[in-house]
Formats: structure tokens, C-alpha cells, sequence
């Protein structure tokens, strides 16, 4: 201490440690200035013994230099107790040896500078990057044992760090690669479920937009959009509902131009497929009579299927027949006279 007026003592303690004090006079006590060893790897030669280089920041604080291996493999790998140090895994080949550089490296025995060690190294130390200690120490090795060395592996090619990098890289790949596969098959599922009026279309010719319906050429019969029909019917509303059937439900509706209609929704759960509705409406709109419901268009998208219907204020003939409110037998037998009349004029026309 550059100050005459402190007093210190330098001490070894019942440890065996080697400490410095100095004399507090407003405490009147002597406190610790510094000790050594400061950790296990400051013990000469005792903690890894020979050829074995000490990590305070480890566990185990003990490893082998690279091409050295255990002296005695039971008391270092089971008692954890490093002491009797390592030995050369490889004979030494005068011709084919080489020297594996060590970073940051406390020097044996506390050496510093250029200097040649001929005996078995000890008290060697490892500092962490972050202490910016050490110096390089270069020990010779067996010619196999530098190769399989981490630290000549990483001066060759970079192939140490090439490594991670090519995991890392495949990784990528392969995750782009499975998303790019998702997206496609997403797309060709997209793409069969779109609106099957491509089909229809397929089968009937030709189609063109005209005030917001798909016309077909062949059946001059409009394809109504889905939404449309959604709004017409206000979401489908059990209000809206007209009646029920085998294929489905019957709703009345009201398109954007005023124009009142019966919208006839198909069950998902029918047996009915595309081809059959098909068919259902090609032989519908051939029979457009005075004396029948006109088929006003139809709606095919994804798994709606919905025929468009002109709607009937007068409702139909089975409410007056088997209705709550029945009529008396002669106006009964009137309407199924009158009915029955319309049908043999339709045939004949």
C-alpha cells in the first residue's frame, strides 16, 4: 500500500491460505484486503493434476487436453476427483506429432511470455472470454489426436462452424419447403370446392355476368349468388320458412329489385349429388307452363345447393285440402277438379 499511514499484515491462515489485511481504525478490527488460492484452481497441481486444465466456471472443473485422456478413470469420472491427472491417449511420433493451440490459457507454474516446457504441464488454468486473460499455449500431440482436436477442426475450412450453419439452413428449408406443400394442397382443395357453377357450366355451355346472375346459354336460366340469396331470406330465418320436405326447406324471400320468390334450400344430408340436381333443373326449366311454378333460377356453391322458384300468394293446393282450416266438401271437390283440369292441359300442351 502506498499509504504510510494504513497498516497491513500479510498472514497464512489455519487453511493454508495466504492473506492480506489491513487495520481499520473506526472498526478497530482487520479486514480482508485479499486471499489466495481464490477458488479451487488456484491449488498447485492438486486440483487436475498433470496435463489436466482447471475451469473454476464448470462442473466438472476438471477436462484432459485434447489427444490426453484420464489417468485414473474411476476417480475422475465417479469421485469427480481429477488430482491424478491425464496421460497421452497416442504415442508420440517424432515424425508425424504436431501442436494443438490452446486460447486464453493461464501458463504453467505462472510462467508468461515465450517460454519451452520439456516436463509434464501443470497447474494450468482456462479463463472464460468475458476475464480477457490468458495466454496461447501450444502443446504437442499425436498427428491423430490434432486432427480430432475441436480447435483444429475450427481452422479447417471452418468446418466446425459450417456445421451448425448447414443444420440451420436444412431446417429453414425443409420448414419452407412443408409450408410451400401446405399451401398447394390448400390450393387444389380451394380450387374442386369452388363454386360448382364451373361444372354446370361445363355441361351447359357457355356463361356471361349480366345484373349480378350467371346466365346460361343453353338453359337461359340465371345462377343466383349465395349471399344474395342469404340477404333475400334474411340469414334463412325460421319466420321466412314456407314449408319442409324430404330434400329440404322452403323459404320465402325477397331479391333486391322487390321481386318476391320461394327459395327451395337443399339438406346437406340429402342423397341428391350435383348430377341429379343437374338433371333436376335442365327438365324443370323445359317445362315452364302458365299453369306451373316457374323455376326462376338456381344457386350451386360449395355444398349449398338452392333452386329459386316463383312464389305463390295463393299458396298451395294441399293448405286448402289437409290445412288447419278445412272448406267444405263442394268447394274441396271444386279446387281437385279445377286441379286435375290444369294437369291434362299442361300434358296435351
Amino acid at each position: 500500500m502506498l499509504n504510510s499511514s494504513v497498516y497491513s499484515r500479510l498472514t497464512i491462515n489455519s487453511s493454508g491460505n495466504l492473506q492480506r489485511l489491513f487495520w481499520s481504525p473506526t472498526a478497530s478490527t482487520w479486514n480482508l484486503y485479499w486471499s489466495f488460492p481464490r477458488d479451487i484452481c488456484d491449488n498447485y497441481s492438486e486440483t487436475c493434476g498433470r496435463f489436466g486444465i482447471c475451469n473454476a466456471d464448470v462442473f466438472p472443473v476438471c477436462k484432459c487436453l485434447s489427444g490426453f485422456r484420464p489417468r485414473d478413470e474411476h476417480s475422475w469420472f465417479d469421485l469427480q476427483d481429477g488430482s491424478s491427472g491425464c496421460v497421452w491417449s497416442s504415442k508420440l511420433d517424432c515424425g508425424s506429432a504436431g501442436f494443438l493451440a490452446l486460447k486464453s490459457m493461464k501458463l504453467p507454474e505462472g510462467g508468461s511470455g515465450c517460454i519451452f516446457w520439456l516436463v509434464d504441464l501443470v497447474d494450468m488454468r482456462q479463463f472464460a472470454e468475458s476475464e480477457n486473460g490468458g495466454q496461447d499455449l501450444y502443446v504437442r500431440v499425436a498427428a491423430s489426436d490434432l486432427e480430432q482436436s475441436p480447435t483444429t477442426r475450427s481452422s479447417k475450412n471452418g468446418s466446425s462452424n459450417g456445421k451448425p450453419v448447414v443444420m440451420i439452413v436444412g431446417i429453414i428449408v425443409g420448414i419452407c419447403a412443408g409450408l410451400i406443400t401446405l399451401l398447394i394442397l390448400l390450393y387444389l382443395k380451394r380450387k374442386n370446392r369452388q363454386p360448382l357453377t364451373k361444372s354446370i357450366t361445363y355441361r351447359t355451355g357457355s356463361k356471361e355476368r349480366v345484373d349480378g346472375e350467371t346466365v346460361m346459354d343453353e338453359l337461359d336460366l340465371p345462377l343466383f349468388d349465395f349471399d344474395t340469396l342469404t340477404m333475400a331470406t334474411n340469414n334463412f330465418s325460421t319466420t321466412n320458412e314456407l314449408g319442409e320436405g324430404g330434400f329440404g326447406c322452403v323459404y320465402k324471400g325477397t331479391l333486391p329489385g322487390g321481386e318476391v320468390v320461394a327459395v327451395k334450400r337443399l339438406s346437406r344430408v340429402s342423397d341428391q349429388g350435383i348430377e341429379e340436381l343437374t338433371n333436376e333443373i335442365r327438365l324443370i326449366a323445359k317445362l315452364q307452363h302458365r299453369n306451373l311454378v316457374r323455376l326462376l333460377g338456381c344457386c350451386i356453391e360449395f355444398e349449398e345447393k338452392l333452386l329459386i322458384y316463383e312464389f305463390m300468394k295463393n299458396r298451395s293446393l294441399d293448405t286448402f285440402l289437409f290445412g288447419k282450416v278445412r272448406v267444405n266438401f263442394g268447394s274441396s271437390l271444386c279446387l281437385t277438379c279445377g286441379y286435375c283440369l290444369n294437369l291434362t292441359c299442361s300434358s296435351k300442351e
